[in-house]
């Protein structure tokens, strides 16, 4: 029933009789069926957290991340990482909780190595908060070349290795070219988090040392002093040697049953060399001994033998 009146007080009463049938309202909620976005429960305050036209009250992934709410840490907040730093049960996204990140440390054990040689490189991840995450590690050679290993096994580029003990995870490289050898990791989480980090090893030609030692300075013409020669290789690469030599005197040099004169190509192994040499007229002989590796490297010794 209504009733109207006007500024003379004269009022006027109608009833308007309204047909209402209860099956338009399922659930009994107040919400036509037509208009609730839940018809067969009741919630008459139609929330819908994800405005997905569905009412919480009925839908089964209220924040519509792909996790059905009865297993969603989270379940009025999308996060379908589900991630959990605390272990409490309840979603990160929903908690006031430090972020989480990580960042790697690389250790080059010898940065300066020979051709052949090997080293050891150590990744190590720093969590914050430590959490353990698993992680996996891939690389590529962004200058120059060589030979990434783990127990043995030489590695492929730009493939994924998992990473056993987080905090310190280690390759063994190796200098198969000289040069400064630049190796690039990516190291990626479980969730797709990535860091990158590099490696630079400077790869040198195998080195090596010489030195010549005479048994006396002085003798008389035509006697023959002991001299030796020892080379010792600083790397692991096989070299092989040469030796020339100057005099300021008439000599020789005589190793084993073989002379040698100035100029000739001397033949010398890793090691000591004995040999002597014979002065055949007075003065300093003032030698100077020169050995050539096969990879280039030059190195020279000096003797000053009096004759007289």
């Amino acid at each position: 029933m209504f009733t109207a009146e006007n500024s003379n007080n004269a009022q006027v009463t109608d009833t308007i009789v309204i047909d209402f049938d209860p099956s338009d309202d399922s659930d009994g909620d107040g919400i036509l069926n037509t208009n609730d976005n839940c018809p067969t429960t009741p919630n008459p305050s139609q929330i819908d957290t994800d405005g997905d036209g569905l009412g919480d009250a009925c839908d089964p992934d209220d924040d519509n991340d792909g996790v059905l709410d009865d297993n969603d840490n989270c379940p009025l907040v999308a996060n379908s990482n589900q991630s959990d730093i605390d272990g409490d049960g309840i979603g990160d996204v929903c908690e006031d909780i430090i972020p989480y990140s990580f960042i790697v440390n690389t250790q080059v054990q010898e940065a300066n190595i020979y051709i052949e040689d090997i080293t050891d490189i150590i990744l190590s991840v720093i969590e914050t908060p430590t959490v353990n995450e698993d992680y996996t590690v891939s690389f590529n050679f962004t200058n120059g070349n060589g030979q990434l290993l783990q127990g043995g096994n030489v590695l492929d580029e730009n493939t994924s290795y998992p990473i056993g003990d987080f905090s310190n995870f280690g390759f063994r490289f190796k200098g198969t070219q000289t040069g400064s050898i630049q190796i690039s990791f990516e190291i990626e989480n479980s969730r797709g988090d990535i860091e990158n980090s590099t490696a630079t090893i400077n790869v040198l030609q195998t080195d090596y040392v010489f030195q010549s030692t005479a048994a006396s300075s002085s003798a008389n013409v035509g006697d023959a002093v002991n001299i030796d020669f020892d080379i010792t290789n600083l790397g692991v690469q096989s070299l092989s040697y040469s030796m020339t030599f100057t005099t300021a005197i008439d000599g020789q040099i005589l190793i084993g049953t073989t002379t040698y004169s100035p100029g000739d190509t001397i033949p010398l192994l890793e090691g000591n060399n004995p040999s002597s040499f014979i002065g055949n007229t007075t003065g300093d002989s003032s030698l100077v001994f020169t050995v050539t590796a096969d990879n280039g490297v030059i190195k020279t010794s000096t003797e000053s033998i009096i004759y007289n």
